[in-house]
């Protein structure tokens, strides 16, 4: 874990774990010095990116008890049922791993140290603190490098407040459907009268037709 985390602090250039920094012998030879030389395993602004996001877990989230007072970068782990708690962080110069857990077996951390269940922001990153302050105590401050964002999206969707939603359109009032004319009453059929017939015998023709239909009209006596 340490191993991986040096390699955010060294901005994506990772160097292989050497227990040892320098052995020389009584007349003061140097026998063994760790290799300094690393290879870039990440790219550089994205380890940047990274170190930026793990500096806001120890300035306002759940690792702020590892405040050392200077540029620091890390991050809280917990286990499920509380049976290992992590906190893993670096400086510019310093990166460093703090587990806390029972070596023979995973076995709930509950009611130690005052804490009713151990978690990486608690006893780790208290430990953490009290290691990195003794150990960065002669160094020199450093900040880390500021990332650049260019290229990528940092008002992605959702981030921005919604647009006022537009004023309903009133709705148009009808108008009054206008009131129907009343249908004209049927006229009287006419009777047609052949041409050139005698006006005598258009008389009988008209009197015969009228007095079918009154014939018609007029309702049938009932049988007794």
């Amino acid at each position: 874990m340490a191993d991986g985390y040096a390699s955010f602090a060294a901005r994506g250039m990772h160097h292989v774990p050497f227990g040892i920094s320098l052995a020389t012998s009584p007349k003061g030879t140097k026998l063994i010095k760790a290799a300094v030389k690393g290879n870039q395993v990440i790219a550089v602004n994205d380890a940047d990116l990274v170190t930026s996001a793990l500096q806001g877990v120890i300035e306002h989230g759940t690792g702020v008890a590892a405040a050392i007072g200077r540029p620091a970068a890390g991050k809280t782990g917990t286990a499920q049922g509380f049976v290992d708690a992590w906190f893993c962080g670096y400086t510019p110069q310093l990166a460093t791993c703090v587990w806390v857990g029972y070596r023979k077996g995973e076995t709930p951390m509950h009611n130690v140290e005052g804490y009713a269940d151990v978690f990486g922001g608690s006893l780790p990153a208290l430990i953490w603190h009290d290691f990195m302050t003794s150990a960065m105590a002669k160094l020199p401050v450093k900040s880390f490098a500021t990332p650049s964002l260019k290229g990528y999206n940092t008002l992605p969707k959702g981030a921005v407040s919604p647009s006022p939603s537009p004023s309903p359109t009133p709705s148009p009032i009808p108008s009054p459907s206008p009131s129907p004319s009343p249908s004209p009453s049927p006229s009287p059929s006419a009777v047609l009268v052949p041409i050139g017939l005698t006006p005598w015998l258009r008389r009988r023709i008209r009197g015969c037709r009228r007095g079918a239909s009154r014939s018609r009209s007029s309702p049938r006596p009932s049988r007794s």
